[in-house]
């Protein structure tokens, strides 16, 4: 991936552990193995990707008390977005086309 990478939090540490891991169909079919194996690797990391400073502030409480949910977001070739969310509480991992997510939303 040639996304800069930005605000890693320790600079190499493991932070935390993603679970079981679960990769969408979607995601599986657009996002190359590598590219998603890049992702994991900065996500654990601490370097969430294309997440704002104030996002960055809240999964670093996230992580330190290990409940809630951490998003990260990158791109993959071709410009497709995809994202890592680890759920502490029902302790798994998903990996989703941002796609995906923004459809699941309710629309008002």
């Amino acid at each position: 991936m040639n996304e800069k990478t930005t605000n890693n939090e320790n600079h190499g540490s493991v932070l935390f552990d993603l679970g079981p891991i679960h990769v969408t169909t979607m995601a599986a079919q657009r996002v190359s193995g590598r590219a998603i194996e890049e992702a994991i690797y900065r996500h654990i990391r601490g370097d969430w990707g294309r997440i704002g400073e104030p996002a960055r502030i809240m999964f670093r409480r996230v992580f330190r008390c290990g409940k809630g949910t951490i998003m990260s977001i990158y791109h993959a070739a071709g410009g497709v977005e995809f994202a890592i969310v680890t759920d502490f509480d029902a302790g798994r991992t998903e990996i989703s086309l941002m796609d995906e997510i923004m459809a699941a939303i309710p629309r008002m």
